[in-house]
């Protein structure tokens, strides 16, 4: 695209300063939920990459004005997602905080080194658009799986209408409350991780 060092730093910095902004994302999380949250996050997360593969195909010029609009779109979005899939697991797993915030931000940054793996034994360099693509497809994956998934306990939050708790979700969430989660779910969890790293 013919861009100096200086336009290259100014896509940079308006991408990574916006992805630290979620409190839009918080209010949503606040009123709606983590579904929510998931759902517009990895939708704006799909359109971004979507749009960088459109530049890269010549539908779209690829000024600095542009990219660091599109590449707000690509970072902004990556901040939100910690906000609607951290805080369900932190509000499930009281007692294990330390470990749950340990194994879900290790394997999401393990996510970058797979993708670039995938890049590197799928895609070609001159397929950069086909990457994108296979990128914006996989964020919309995610939004249609963490969307169907992610959950708060009943009490957490007013946003899924949910009918008053009967007894057994009053029992359940004092369990959760009181009770550490099995050591064995989290053995496994850090040996999938080794596993990835190794």
């Amino acid at each position: 695209f013919g861009m100096s060092q200086a336009d290259i730093s100014t896509i940079a910095t308006v991408a990574s300063s916006t992805s630290m902004f979620t409190l839009p994302t918080g209010i949503i999380f606040d009123k709606w939920g983590p579904r929510a949250v998931c759902g517009v996050a990895f939708s704006i997360l799909t359109i971004g990459w979507a749009l960088v593969a459109l530049v890269l195909a010549g539908a779209i010029d690829g000024n600095t004005t542009t990219l660091s609009l599109i590449f707000v779109l690509c970072g902004w979005p990556t901040g939100s997602i910690d906000q609607g899939t951290l805080m369900p697991n932190l509000f499930l797993f009281p007692l294990n905080r330390g470990d749950v915030v340990v194994v879900q931000k290790v394997f999401m940054g393990l996510g970058a080194s797979i993708l670039t793996t995938v890049y590197i034994g799928v895609f070609d360099d001159d397929n950069l658009e086909g990457y994108c693509w296979f990128i914006a497809a996989g964020a919309a994956a995610m939004c249609a799986a963490t969307v169907a998934v992610v959950r708060l306990p009943y009490d957490a939050t007013q946003a899924d209408k949910l009918p008053e708790p009967t007894e057994e979700q009053l029992e359940m969430a004092k369990l959760v409350a009181t009770r550490p989660a099995p050591r064995s779910g989290f053995l496994v969890a850090f040996g999938i991780l080794a596993g990835n790293i190794i």
